[in-house]
């Protein structure tokens, strides 16, 4: 099946920075591009940045609960990004199941193979990153999410009653803030926070002024 893009996506370059190592892709990238994958039993929510560019992003669904890796690879594949992020995951919590972190682990075995670099960010993590807002819940954050990239506004999930199941598009909005507490970990932590600050689409290269 071929690769169905969401965003804004239109034929990238091959590559934006170097993968010889993450002190390398610091140094010479403007514009890291970053996949952030959050992984479910039968979803794959994906952001794939061009920081702070967001490139594309959907929901890839798994009615039998396999072919995760496949879609994952033909992602990497196709945005060849700086860096792969990928969620740690929590000893007895909720997403601590078997086949989510066999999904991890074999998606960072093919990352390896095509020399990219993974990295795992944790629910703590995400949660310290937003910290400085009101009510970081998972709704909570998936609205700053929503505010600084308004190309997403129409996926946020509206607020969870208790007895209402997730939302079909939170998994976007995992994997956004997962991707973007990676950058502010790898690159720049003072543009991410200016980003989520300002609540809206915030376009500078790293280290560069405001455009």
């Amino acid at each position: 099946m071929p690769l169905q893009l969401q965003g804004n996506w239109s034929g990238l370059p091959s590559t934006v920075c170097s993968h010889k190592s993450m002190a390398m892709t610091k140094n010479e990238s403007a514009n890291p591009r970053v996949v952030s994958l959050d992984i479910r039993p039968r979803q794959l929510g994906y952001v794939i940045f061009e920081y702070p560019l967001l490139v594309d992003w959907g929901v890839i669904r798994f009615p039998r609960g396999s072919g995760h890796v496949d879609r994952s690879v033909k992602l990497l594949r196709t945005f060849q990004p700086c860096v792969v992020v990928l969620r740690e995951i929590a000893t007895g919590s909720r997403r601590d199941r078997p086949v989510v972190r066999d999904v991890i682990r074999s998606i960072q075995h093919e990352a390896s193979r095509l020399s990219l670099p993974s990295v795992f960010i944790d629910e703590v993590a995400v949660r310290r990153l937003f910290s400085n807002y009101p009510k970081a819940t998972k709704q909570g954050i998936a609205s700053v999410v929503a505010a600084c990239f308004p190309e997403l506004a129409s996926r946020l999930p509206p607020p969870r009653r208790p007895w209402d199941p997730e939302h079909h598009s939170m998994p976007i909005f995992d994997a956004a803030a997962m991707g973007l507490t990676a950058i502010a970990r790898e690159f720049d932590s003072d543009s991410v926070r200016e980003l989520l600050k300002s609540g809206e689409s915030f376009r500078r290269p790293l280290g560069g002024a405001a455009n």
